[in-house]
């Protein structure tokens, strides 16, 4: 996934657990967010990667809703 087709999804994500659009923050969150979507689909992708029931694209998008779940600004909200 580029970063043209992950920011949409991510807005949406961001609007729901930090309540404002992702490019109101204040740094380069959605590119840090898109590399962590990469780099879980690429694990969950590989083919010594351990059994998940989550496709690896399932996988990334459950990671990005994690990590902005543990984000500082969530509590926030």
């Amino acid at each position: 996934m580029d970063a043209t087709r992950f920011a949409a999804p991510f807005d949406v994500l961001h609007r729901t657990f930090l309540g404002y659009p992702a490019s109101l923050a204040p740094t380069d969150r959605a590119a840090r967010f898109l590399a962590l979507y990469q780099d879980t689909v690429k694990r969950h992708a590989a083919a010594d990667a351990p059994k998940s029931r989550l496709l690896p694209e399932q996988a990334g998008w459950a990671t990005v809703c994690q990590g902005l779940i543990r984000h500082p600004e969530f509590q926030l909200y």
